[in-house]
């Protein structure tokens, strides 16, 4: 009692979707990223997300089925200012 309902999202929360442009959400969980990778695809993970999927799945991109390692993932970077 008293403490904000857990099913209410918060702009910070990376667990709940919410209207973050597309480019902010996991190209797998459709949920605001934390941690982004890109892959060499151009497809954008949450690092716990695509860990998770290569563990289960092994190396092969969710997206397109092409072999993918996590090596080959890279920190996704904003893009720069105008």
């Amino acid at each position: 009692p008293g403490g904000p309902s857990p099913a209410v999202a918060t702009p910070t929360s990376p667990q709940e979707p919410d209207d973050a442009p597309a480019e902010f959400l996991c190209a797998v969980s459709r949920r605001k990223m934390t941690d982004p990778l890109v892959s060499p695809y151009g497809h954008v993970f949450e690092g716990k997300v695509i860990r998770a999927w290569f563990a289960k799945n092994g190396s092969v991109c969710p997206l397109t089925g092409q072999p993918l390692v996590w090596s080959e993932l890279r920190p996704a970077t904003p893009p720069p200012d105008p």
